[in-house]
């Protein structure tokens, strides 16, 4: 495959990959699998061709490496929603001329559609060094060499030398806003954003709801915890207060989860499934079993008792990673 690609003009292989991508954003299967398998190619030869000169692919950090980078693009249906609702929020970004793509991985998709969507020109950073250099080697197979420029660096502390982009992007989002920095991303580069700049996402709604039972569906409705305008944050610190009512309160057993639906733009959905443009849910459990089982506060709540309503007031720090309690207060009382 990858062979038959580099023979192709330019032209030709400018027009292949912005039909890949045009795929993936309509949620095309197949159109992501073969962008995975030619960025898989151009990433053995680059293994191939600088040998162990920048390292082990993953970084010390715990990062995705090069090869996990390329495969999360869509080698699954979640991992397409998710790539595709990112295209499709940057395909309706209005027209930015510069932009930044900040943790661009192992072939700078998101830098990638801007320049073929918009003609943007991209300032890409990216913390993993054989990352870097499988992503250079990808831009430049697709021509786009001198649209794209490179900066190997952690995003959360690189500066530029002005506020001259009109947006910036960034897909390094988990869960609830926890495990990676994407918050912390933002809250770094967005001052380098021209005023009226935008960002990809544009908004975060996070969102509590209520398992009482760990691992099963959970009760209860989604209520709005916060939501963050990512172009004017300024915190990493995600706080508020939400109203529960528990259909059977299953005693202490509870468990408290954040929930981040994501907002482009134009004010349109992203990490949408299906084709009636439902918001894909990113949850993730803010209490453990091990913190939450025969755990004094909860003991108001009868086993037995019905639609008891409960307060629930979350304070953490985004990109927390998971375990790490010292940076995630939760606190539950009866109304």
């Amino acid at each position: 495959m990858l062979d038959e690609f580099k023979n192709k003009s330019e032209p030709a292989r400018h027009e292949e990959i912005g039909n890949m991508l045009e795929g993936i954003r309509r949620r095309e299967l197949e159109a992501a699998k073969i962008f995975i398998a030619l960025g898989q190619e151009v990433r053995r030869e680059v293994e191939k061709s600088i040998g162990g000169a920048l390292g082990d692919d993953m970084d010390t950090r715990g990062l995705y490496s090069a090869e996990g980078s390329i495969s999360l693009i869509g080698s699954n249906d979640n991992g397409l929603v998710r790539t595709a609702a990112f295209l499709e929020a940057i395909h309706d970004a209005p027209s930015p001329d510069k932009v930044i793509d900040a943790g661009c991985g192992a072939l700078c998709l998101l830098g990638l559609a801007a320049t073929t969507f918009h003609g943007s020109r991209v300032e890409a950073v990216e913390l993993n060094p054989f990352s870097v250099a499988v992503a250079q080697r990808f831009v430049e197979l697709a021509g786009y060499k001198d649209a794209i420029h490179f900066q190997t660096g952690d995003a959360t502390t690189c500066t530029f030398p002005e506020a001259d982009f009109d947006c910036l992007m960034t897909e390094t989002f988990y869960f609830g806003l926890l495990e990676e920095p994407g918050i912390q991303i933002i809250k770094n580069l967005n001052r380098y954003l021209k005023p009226g700049g935008s960002t990809v996402p544009s908004k975060v709604a996070v969102s509590t709801t209520i398992n009482m039972t760990f691992g099963r569906e959970e009760r209860g409705e989604r209520q709005l915890l916060t939501t963050l305008d990512l172009a004017k944050i300024t915190d990493d610190i995600i706080t508020g207060t939400t109203v529960h009512t528990i259909p059977s309160s299953g005693g202490p057993d509870l468990y408290i989860n954040a929930q981040a639906d994501f907002i482009g733009p134009r004010d349109q959905a992203m990490l949408t499934r299906d084709r009636d443009r439902e918001r894909e849910k990113f949850t993730t459990l803010l209490t453990s079993p091990r913190r939450l089982r025969n755990f004094r506060t909860y003991d108001f709540l009868d086993r037995d008792e019905e639609n008891a309503r409960i307060r629930v007031r979350v304070k953490y720090k985004a990109g927390t990673i998971n375990g790490d309690r010292e940076n995630i207060k939760v606190s539950v009382e009866r109304i």
